[in-house]
């Protein structure tokens, strides 16, 4: 009788694991496919993203290829950290945590929270429209760099603050100014963008593997004017 080492076992897991997220990364480039395109994103970025959140979601004992898929698709607008995103984290791990549920209500609490922030906050404005207000804000020298971060916050998603919560955006506000510092980011305006960002496209943005050609324009670029510019261009879905 043949049978297999834990090694063995362990090897062949991780390349059904890689497949099923290649094929789920699939899909959702081309359910996606011209947000993707608007904002850089690659193929090969999208499916080391979706890997991200299986890392986390696997810990979570959410392993079906249907989990994995939900919370794919609620990481375009949300991030792949959206599980450490103080705007959201409590009420995605309250959901999560319910280990006596059967995987379809867990996944669902998380959904239906999800959904409560794109009904509340997102309202009818469509992820382009929001991204083209960021870019207007960003390039808008005189009036960008006279906002605070919570009013920066406001001009890209008005209704956020009220849904959230007085004291989790504040900390989400915390939370992104202490990442920009982390990341060494060189001017005022660089972290004001890098916040702008976050609220865009989730906490930890530039750690999330399908943003890496925006990372790099904020990252590689000195010059806070070049820099927003270039940032703007890519939201506008002109960059190169």
């Amino acid at each position: 009788m043949l049978t297999l080492s834990n090694e063995t076992i362990a090897r062949l897991d991780g390349i059904q694991i890689n497949r099923d997220i290649n094929a789920i990364a699939e899909w959702l480039y081309g359910k996606f496919e011209p947000w993707f395109l608007e904002i850089g994103a690659m193929p090969h970025g999208v499916a080391r993203s979706v890997r991200q959140i299986q890392q986390w979601a696997e810990v979570k004992a959410l392993k079906r290829n249907k989990d994995i898929r939900i919370l794919a698709v609620m990481s375009v607008t949300q991030g792949a950290f959206f599980h450490h995103d103080p705007r959201f984290s409590k009420k995605f791990n309250r959901a999560v945590r319910r280990f006596e549920l059967e995987p379809d209500e867990r996944i669902n609490g998380v959904f239906e929270a999800f959904e409560g922030w794109r009904n509340n906050v997102l309202g009818k404005d469509s992820w382009d429209i929001i991204a083209q207000r960021t870019a207007c804000l960003i390039t808008n020298k005189s009036n960008f760099d006279r906002l605070t971060a919570a009013e920066i916050a406001d001009r890209i998603l008005p209704g956020q603050a009220a849904w959230v919560g007085a004291k989790a955006h504040k900390q989400f506000l915390w939370d992104v100014a202490a990442d920009g510092a982390g990341r060494m980011l060189p001017t005022h305006r660089h972290l004001a963008c890098n916040l702008a960002l976050s609220v865009l496209f989730g906490y930890r943005w530039a750690s999330d593997r399908k943003m890496f050609n925006l990372t790099k324009k904020m990252q590689l670029e000195p010059d806070p004017n070049v820099m927003c510019g270039g940032v703007a261009l890519q939201l506008a879905g002109r960059g190169d």
